[in-house]
């Protein structure tokens, strides 16, 4: 999914706060798949939340390193463009 707060000044700051955010509700912070990302994991480790800025996001898209659905690329390229504080966030079953 594509998030976006305008009440942020960057989607730097975005994404440290997510990462504030999650470590206060218990969540384990660690590495994401990429350089770029971070992820999360809920406690007991249902949950697996990946995430990055979109730029970040967009980067490892245009290098071939991941792959996202049409819809999230567009979004987050439109983010770009409107200079929006926005993030990228995969959700997943379990933690790898």
């Amino acid at each position: 999914m594509v998030v976006v707060d305008g009440r942020y000044v960057s989607s730097d700051v975005l994404a440290l706060d997510e990462s504030h955010i999650l470590a206060k509700h218990g969540w384990s912070l660690t590495h994401g798949d990429t350089g770029l990302q971070a992820a999360a994991n809920s406690p007991g480790h249902k949950l697996r939340l990946t995430y990055t800025t979109a730029e970040g996001d967009l980067r490892d898209i245009d290098l071939g390193v991941i792959n996202r659905p049409w819809p999230i690329t567009y979004g987050l390229s439109s983010t770009m463009f409107d200079r929006a504080a926005a993030m990228s966030m995969m959700l997943e079953v379990g933690s790898s």
